[in-house]
């Protein structure tokens, strides 16, 4: 079981995570690469139940990026948080970099790499999907 805890830039959102985790994905959509404002996003899916904000719910707001996905973040520092995915019960997208912890028992893949930024090489041996993987299921998965 991983506990993680994390917060925002500015510190007035605060959460913790109690729970088993989903794999690790590296994301390199387009869509990703814009909310990040990086080269991917990396994040873990995480069960709701065991997600807790400890501190400035207040300043906690939502953008439906498409039908399926809400992203979530802060107000005041523009900070992305958890992802929510509301036709899969119980699940959330945690954006790793934001967390403190330890992972455990998970696996790590590259996805959507066709549709990577150009200026970006992929230099670890790490297993690469051009699209989503042929079990998608990989992607949002929990490791018990």
């Amino acid at each position: 079981m991983a506990h993680l805890k994390g917060e925002c830039l500015c510190g007035k959102i605060r959460y913790e995570y109690r729970g088993a985790t989903g794999n690790l994905v590296h994301c390199h959509c387009s869509r990703c690469r814009k909310w990040h404002g990086a080269a991917f996003r990396s994040r873990i899916v995480v069960k709701q139940d065991g997600y807790k904000i400890l501190q400035g719910e207040e300043y906690l707001r939502q953008y439906q990026s498409t039908p399926n996905v809400i992203k979530t973040f802060c107000q005041n520092c523009g900070s992305s948080l958890a992802t929510i995915y509301p036709l899969r019960d119980n699940l959330l997208g945690l954006p790793i970099a934001g967390c403190e912890g330890e992972l455990n028992n998970y696996q790590e893949f590259h996805i959507h790499t066709d549709s990577k930024a150009k200026w970006w090489q992929i230099t670890d041996n790490l297993p690469q999907y051009p699209t989503l993987p042929t079990d998608k299921e990989i992607v949002h998965c929990i490791n018990e």
